[in-house]
């Protein structure tokens, strides 16, 4: 629990922040849900944007050419390091967006159960074991 409303917090402050800024230098920002449920910010007016748009919340806002991002478990694990992550985990992402962890080298899992039967350990970033993602 403890993992999501920190990074929930941290996405408030930023947007906070920007919108702060923006608002002092007559700009707009522009925020929505990437590939793989990252946040984008820009103050670029992205071409596919519209007008409903600027009274969505952030988290509804997609590109057209980008769907949710559907995973295979509730959790995934790194074969090399035999740590498993909520697939949110900041730790497990490169610093543009894309997974850090190779496909032949990524494991799912449905319950920190079935991870740590199979000696996985939880993260300690994200903490898996406190999230609220009931198993």
């Amino acid at each position: 629990m403890r993992s999501q409303s920190y990074l929930l917090t941290r996405v408030v402050l930023l947007f906070s922040i920007l919108l702060l800024a923006a608002t002092f230098a007559n700009a707009e920002v522009y925020m929505w849900i990437g590939p793989d449920n990252i946040f984008q910010l820009t103050n670029i007016k992205p071409d596919w944007w519209t007008e409903d748009m600027d009274q969505m919340a952030p988290s509804d806002i997609r590109p057209p050419d980008v769907e949710k991002v559907t995973y295979p478990g509730k959790y995934v694990g790194d074969k090399e390091n035999r740590k498993f992550h909520l697939p949110s985990c900041e730790q497990i992402y490169t610093s543009d967006g894309k997974m850090a962890i190779p496909d032949n080298k990524i494991i799912w899992f449905q319950s920190t159960d079935e991870a740590i039967s199979l000696g996985y350990i939880a993260c300690d970033h994200c903490k898996p074991l406190q999230s609220n993602e009931e198993d």
